[in-house]
């Protein structure tokens, strides 16, 4: 057959869907919406107005007495739940998982409110649900460095998970001790440093056994199913902010358009606990906080077309039930806690206490109320008057020695009614008594009247607080059943997850836990048994075991074949816990099975005692000599290492002298380098400067030669001067003559 097509696998999730929302929302929630009103106490409806409206509080009185008696059987020391294993080679790893388990349900998740919480669902609303489940989670850690080394920057860049960034550098000046090169001394040099800051992210890639408690009307079931196992569907609905399921990975626009759901509106369950009619404004306008319905399904189907359906896991968003995720799944994540479960019948039409109690308070309800109607019309009854001749007004006066008025004797008189309070007393005592009978919480159980027992034999007082205590631990048994498929999931999570050792602290030590050793097909045992009497009563026994155990070791010995180190440690063990110690092993430590004492050292031959004495001080006294010989040797070469390190010494003097010697010879060669220089400086400093002063003379001659040619061209323009005005002197003479003679 082909692979079903997705408009066909759509069509069946949302009938499967469609039918298990109207079962629990029609058929179940309202009888559990009742039951949870009778626990808060709430009234019936029947009230008449000016008519007492007291409430009796029996489920929640029966609720709360049972409680304390459960809580306490799951959360002592004694394991209520271990693992079995399936051959000799699994004994230490299912006490490892039992431990582990039990750690990681108390430890890393809310175990007592789990408890707490699941136990109340069952005992009110029929079942409580636990959702088991493996989740992985990305941390991002982002931390600022300041004054790292090269070294530790580059460390830090080869983590894998790491990445640096915004990288800065800075110098620092700091004297650092180092040998001089040329002298070899240690001396102190001014270095520049550099030092590093840097953001360093880390992603932490974590992954946990998460533990939760449903809200009965958000677990969805088929009307056809009898058990989790054989239901076609089964389902957790919920109302997810747009922004949880977007960074879930779903496609953004897909979940927007189906935001704003009234999935939870027409339930009476839900709206018990939550006003789901009115919606805030501002919480519908944050777009990113809308919410959206998510289903996740566990469905049944012959997906692939092989003939044979199998469970998938399919998710859908909105009211249209819109697949967004499909894969296949062998492993339920929901665990049903029921108090008294129905033959045939699924966990989520289990009976509960408030179905054993509810009839008794309504009844006790109305019982009190006309006792208490019947006791108002005794002290205050009603009163028969004669129209016009009485004053109406000090009629209804019901202050104590008011006067009233009539016109008329015998005009006013009381009207008589027969008190019923007295006769409301018995019938409140069978109404108990059924209760106790249905529930098992008696006053003489409880401890709570002290006249319960009065004129009772010592049997038959046993034998009623024994009963009491037999329908307790069948409830506890009955619940205990829910907590071992938590265990048997969360094995499998484990198993199938979990890809590192993890190292915690069980029984006083910190031990490497690795689920992969473990075998995933261990069964699950529960020790809540019945029949085993209080803690009082077994602490007694196992005192009488452990003084029969101390007694036979005494008189056979601690390697006798009756009773080992082993089991009275275990007898031990067992008391600690029953006084209410969980850490056992600060009192006695576990020993294992197959422990024995050492054997006993066999008492040797006097003589040859002696014999061994004597060559013990023959091999004692060659030791001495021989150490005294090594010592004397160790000494000599001593000796000559410490000569031979003085004429080192000696020699490093000598050469550390001709070194200085030939330092003092370089030195004043030098010196009588750098006088000579000196000299021939001063001498070409006196050279310089005499031609400094020739150069002087030779400028003022040239100077004086440079005025006097000056000085001569100026004598020689002025006689040119002079010799260009008399020629033209002459000229303008000789014109002047010329003219005359014309």
């Amino acid at each position: 057959m082909a692979k079903m097509k997705d408009d066909e696998l759509q069509a069946i999730v949302s009938t499967e869907i469609e039918d298990a929302r109207d079962y629990i929302d029609e058929d179940i929630s309202p009888d559990r919406a009742i039951a949870g009103s009778y626990y808060k106490g709430r009234p019936f409806g029947n009230e008449v107005a000016g008519r007492s409206k007291v409430v009796s509080q029996d489920v929640r009185d029966t609720v709360g007495a049972l409680l304390p008696s459960l809580m306490k059987i799951f959360t002592s020391s004694e394991l209520v739940v271990e693992f079995a294993p399936t051959g000799p080679e699994d004994v230490d790893l299912a006490e490892q998982a039992t431990d582990y388990c039990n750690f990681v349900y108390s430890k890393d998740n809310n175990g007592y409110l789990n408890l707490y919480h699941t136990f109340k669902d069952a005992m009110i609303r029929k079942v409580g649900i636990q959702k088991i489940w493996w989740e992985e989670k990305e941390e991002v850690n982002i931390q600022e460095y300041e004054g790292l080394d090269e070294m530790t920057v580059t460390v830090l860049m080869q983590e894998p998970e790491a990445e640096v960034s915004d990288i800065e550098v800075e110098y620092r000046t700091e004297t650092v001790t180092q040998p001089d090169p040329m002298t070899g001394q240690i001396v102190q040099v001014p270095v520049n440093v550099p030092v590093y800051s840097c953001k360093v992210k880390k992603t932490d890639k974590t992954g946990r056994i998460c533990v939760d408690v449903l809200p009965p009307e958000e677990f969805l079931i088929s009307r056809t199913a009898r058990s989790l196992e054989d239901a076609s569907i089964v389902a957790h609905r919920a109302l997810v902010s747009v922004s949880d399921l977007v960074a879930m990975g779903y496609d953004r626009g897909e979940v927007e358009d189906r935001a704003t759901s009234e999935e939870f509106w027409s339930n009476e369950e839900a709206s018990d606990r939550s006003d789901y009619t009115e919606m805030n404004p501002g919480f519908v306008n944050n777009k990113a906080m809308r919410k959206v319905l998510y289903i996740e399904s566990y469905i049944r189907v012959d997906y692939d077309g092989d003939g044979i359906a199998e469970r998938r896991k399919i998710c859908t968003i909105g009211d249209d039930y819109l697949i967004v995720e499909n894969e296949p799944c062998k492993l339920l994540p929901f665990a049903d806690f029921t108090v008294d479960s129905e033959p045939h019948l699924s966990c989520v039409e289990a009976s509960s206490i408030a179905d054993k109690t509810m009839d008794i308070q309504l009844i006790k309800s109305s019982v009190w109320r006309n006792s208490l109607d019947s006791m108002a019309q005794t002290l205050n009854p009603r009163m028969v008057i004669l129209e016009g001749k009485v004053n109406p007004d000090d009629v209804l006066n019901n202050e104590v020695g008011a006067v009233i008025r009539e016109n008329v004797p015998g005009a006013v008189r009381e009207l008589v009614s027969t008190p019923i309070f007295q006769q409301s007393f018995p019938m409140l005592d069978y109404l108990d008594s059924v209760k106790e009978s249905r529930t098992g919480i008696s006053k003489a159980a409880a401890g709570l009247d002290p006249d319960a027992l009065k004129n009772t034999t010592e049997n038959a007082a046993n034998f009623q607080v024994s009963a009491t205590q037999s329908q307790m631990e069948l409830v506890a048994r009955n619940l205990a059943n829910g907590f071992r498929t938590v265990f048997k999931i969360m094995l499998q999570l484990m198993v199938t997850h979990q890809d590192k050792p993890r190292i915690i602290r069980l029984r006083n030590k910190f031990v490497p836990i690795d689920p992969k050793l473990w075998n995933p097909r261990m069964d699950v045992e529960i020790n809540v048994a019945l029949g085993r009497g209080t803690d009082a009563e077994r602490f007694n026994v196992l005192s009488g075991i452990a003084a029969k155990q101390e007694n036979i070791m005494q008189t056979m010995g601690p390697s006798n074949p009756l009773v080992s180190l082993a089991q009275y440690s275990n007898t031990l063990t067992k008391m600690v816990e029953l006084s209410g110690h969980k850490n056992t092993q600060a009192y006695v430590t576990d020993l294992p099975d197959d422990f024995q004492l050492p054997p006993p050292q066999p008492q040797a031959d006097p003589n040859q005692q002696a014999v061994q004495m004597m060559a013990q001080v023959e091999r004692e006294k060659n030791q001495a000599k021989f150490e005294i010989d090594s010592a004397n040797l160790r000494l000599k070469q001593t000796q000559a290492e410490a000569e031979n390190e003085r004429l080192r010494f000696e020699l490093t003097l000598k050469e550390r002298d001709l070194q200085v010697k030939e330092q003092q010879l370089q030195l004043k060669a030098a010196e009588q380098q750098a006088e000579f220089k000196i000299k021939e400086a001063e001498l070409m400093l006196k050279q310089l400067t005499m031609m400094r002063e020739s150069q002087n003379d030779a400028d003022e001659k040239i100077e004086r030669q440079n005025k006097a040619n000056a000085e001569a061209r100026a004598q020689e323009e002025g006689l040119l001067q002079q010799a260009a005005v008399m020629l033209n002197d002459m000229a303008n003479q000789a014109n002047q003559g010329e003219s005359n003679g014309n």
